[in-house]
């Protein structure tokens, strides 16, 4: 008889629970730990998540620090750059640029389209605006020399 997990001979082990589920003695403790603190976990979940963040909160220098060394050890992801699927251009993650991305939700969100369009006429109305100010005081200038 072989360990469904580690595949080690349980032939000589006594015939208790984990024998009969078909696991070592190692194997069974583990499986019965891990339900018994799954269960605890479920039925305790607030008491322990409240528990861990006061701790965290009493810690935080030292939970940063863990936190540095652990991502130093980490290998850094070097992302390979792909191109916009409209352009060609040059991007890290997204999809398409950031030109291409504008365009495209443009075209395909109807609710984008009239904020933008909106915020777009205000913007010329202002500037439309500031124009026309400073128009009159450059001719009275003019007219003054």
């Amino acid at each position: 008889m072989r360990c469904k997990e580690c595949d080690v001979n349980i032939e000589n082990q006594r015939n208790g629970k984990s024998k009969r589920a078909g696991l070592c003695a190692k194997c069974g403790r583990k499986a019965r730990l891990s339900e018994y603190f799954r269960k605890y976990y479920i039925a305790n979940r607030d008491a322990v998540l409240a528990k861990n963040r006061q701790g965290a909160r009493d810690n935080r220098e030292r939970v940063i620090e863990l936190r540095r060394r652990r991502a130093a050890l980490k290998p850094k992801v070097v992302r390979e750059p792909k191109a916009c699927v409209e352009c060609g251009t040059q991007v890290i993650r997204a999809e398409r640029c950031r030109k291409c991305y504008v365009r495209h939700r443009y075209a395909t969100n109807l609710d984008y389209r009239a904020r933008r369009l909106a915020s777009t006429r205000r913007w010329m109305q202002k500037k439309r605006a500031q124009e026309l100010a400073v128009r009159p005081a450059e001719t009275g200038d003019m007219a003054a020399s």
